[in-house]
């Protein structure tokens, strides 16, 4: 949801200062995950007192717009509260939630007043009709780590893209963002018409693809964590894979530690049966082609 450049033909708090001087709107989030809910706690900053004013005399309200792309889901939470929390079904999303805080008229507002509007307005008469937007903060993300489904998360973090420099041997990139796995051109559309017909048929064969795909890069991945964690800690995908072993009971950054570490065996754990299963639906593939 963007509303950075949106044009409104009245004063309107945004995170640069137009309209107002002086006046700011934000949020502070926290977040933890309960059984199969993500809580998110927010906090509401604002220091327009003419502002607070009105949303004490329920004339105005905060909005917190929850939208995931991937999924499609969106929900507008709201509240006169400077503290809300928001349960999110974990079913409902996958990945990340765009966070975007707002400010909204919940009945008329005539002659509204604040010392800190810009000159252009002096001598103008300031009115609000309902639901309007009078404040708009800086939009925040939240990253969804699904506790009940490992190896899910974990895959999440590696993301296959095509290279024209790339032929017979795939290259492994440890990104800001993911775990990047470079393959040629010819592979690529191969994998991504694979990974789609599997997706969209929920079909076992996916499994498959992760073992020759993302297994072996977790543990070339395991492997340079190994010998150079601390350069990763700041990456966005780190925590999630050490969440991910957290939720096996392992601390991950501990076995690091030991000499005899052995990452394909700490992979195959993340990974659950996943080998097994490959070998099974591959049997099945010759059974039916015979």
């Amino acid at each position: 949801m963007r509303f950075k450049d949106k044009y409104f033909p009245y004063p309107v708090i945004r995170p640069y200062h137009e309209d107002f001087t002086a006046s700011t709107f934000d949020i502070e989030l926290t977040q933890e995950t309960k059984e199969n809910d993500l809580i998110i706690d927010v906090k509401f900053n604002l220091n327009n007192d003419n502002i607070v004013k009105e949303i004490k005399l329920n004339n105005l309200h905060y909005v917190i717009h929850l939208e995931e792309s991937e999924t499609m889901y969106r929900h507008a939470h709201i509240t006169t509260l400077d503290n809300s929390q928001i349960r999110v079904s974990l079913d409902l999303i996958r990945h990340e939630i765009e966070v975007t805080p707002f400010i909204v008229a919940s009945n008329d507002i005539k002659d509204f007043k604040s010392s800190d509007l810009s000159a252009i307005y002096n001598d103008i008469t300031i009115d609000y009709d309902k639901n309007n937007i009078i404040g708009i903060g800086s939009p925040m993300r939240i990253d969804v780590v699904k506790e009940n489904d490992d190896i899910q998360s974990v895959g999440s973090i590696f993301m296959v893209v095509p290279s024209e420099n790339i032929k017979n041997i795939f290259e492994l990139s440890l990104e800001k963002e993911r775990v990047v796995i470079k393959v040629s051109e010819e592979a690529y559309v191969l994998y991504n018409n694979l990974s789609k017909s599997y997706r969209m048929t929920k079909s076992d064969n996916n499994v498959i693809l992760l073992t020759l795909m993302v297994l072996p890069s977790f543990v070339e991945t395991l492997n340079i964590l190994k010998t150079d964690t601390k350069s990763y800690e700041n990456y966005k995908w780190f925590h999630a894979l050490i969440k991910a072993f957290e939720n096996k009971g392992i601390n991950i950054m501990a076995e690091f530690d030991k000499a005899d570490f052995d990452s394909y065996k700490y992979a195959q754990i993340i990974f659950d049966n996943i080998i097994h299963e490959s070998i099974n639906q591959l049997k099945l593939l010759s059974m039916l082609e015979g």
